[in-house]
């Protein structure tokens, strides 16, 4: 399981990225996800790759960073990426 600063260090990372970058950065990150579903579903990395994805989900939606209602589109993202293949 993530540890929040952990979680913290990914959002920051997500937000380095540039916005034109966003959707290849999502195809890339979902592809090594799979793959790294494959290989171990339980692993961090796994987690990591999810908790990434749902980072940029939010900024492709352009959802701020801080609502209820993004608190729980991250949810929502993060059990969608964590559900097994």
């Amino acid at each position: 399981m993530l540890k929040p600063l952990e979680m913290e260090d990914l959002r920051i990372e997500v937000y380095r990225i540039k916005d034109e970058d966003l959707e290849l950065r999502q195809k890339e990150i979902l592809k090594e996800l799979n793959q790294e579903k494959l290989i171990d579903p339980s692993s961090k990395q796994v987690e990591a790759l999810a908790e990434i994805l749902t980072w940029i989900d939010q900024r492709i939606e352009g959802l701020p960073q801080e609502s209820f209602r993004s608190w729980w589109f991250r949810a929502k993202r993060r059990a969608k990426y964590l559900k097994p293949i």
